[in-house]
């Protein structure tokens, strides 16, 4: 009789690449340090932890957390990119609307009771991110981020500042404000 083979689940292909090993590897020896091993001298910060699609996890460092607001007066914008929401009226100043689910590969629905928007600044911008739900906060220690594994393109890894506890994704916000990829072009 032969083993049957096990089995993953949808979505969750095994890495191929020898990168893609290294990270993981990489990941397995910074998860296996003790909490107690990590300095008390590196710097703690918070991040906010949110859901897009069904499970995936991501967050936003609170140094770029501006608020967190209900989804009501999002406008969609006709001719913009599916990574584009739309916009919402926020203190009379209108404010770009990210999805980040069409970029991250993530199965887009319609937002529903629990959705809010996350208003992240760089600088003198602020820019909305569409959410399906708000875990709450967490700590980290910005070193000990794990890299981002490789996307399909490799684009959506530039999104990604590093993972916390192989569970989440911390979002690089400034890359969100000044990555092209994400900018509506005018021809």
């Amino acid at each position: 009789m032969s083993k049957a083979k096990p089995t993953l689940e949808p979505g969750f292909p095994l890495p191929s690449s020898a990168r893609a090993k290294s990270i993981l590897e990489l990941r397995a020896k910074r998860l296996a340090v003790a909490k107690s091993e990590i300095s008390e001298a590196t710097s703690q910060d918070y991040f906010l932890a949110c859901r897009l699609g069904r499970r995936e996890r991501y967050g936003f460092d609170y140094a770029y957390l501006d608020a967190v607001v209900y989804a009501n007066g999002l406008t969609p914008v006709p001719a913009t990119p599916p990574h584009i929401a739309g916009i919402l009226n926020r203190h009379g100043h209108l404010l770009t609307m990210l999805d980040l689910r069409p970029l991250l590969g993530i199965r887009t629905t319609a937002p529903g009771a629990d959705a809010r928007i996350v208003v992240v600044r760089d600088q003198a911008q602020q820019l909305g991110i569409v959410v399906d739900s708000v875990i709450g906060y967490q700590d980290f220690v910005a070193d000990a981020l794990s890299p981002p594994m490789p996307g399909k393109d490799g684009k959506d890894a530039a999104l990604v500042a590093g993972i916390h506890d192989g569970t989440v994704a911390i979002l690089s916000v400034p890359t969100l404000f000044h990555n092209p990829d994400l900018q509506v072009q005018h021809a």
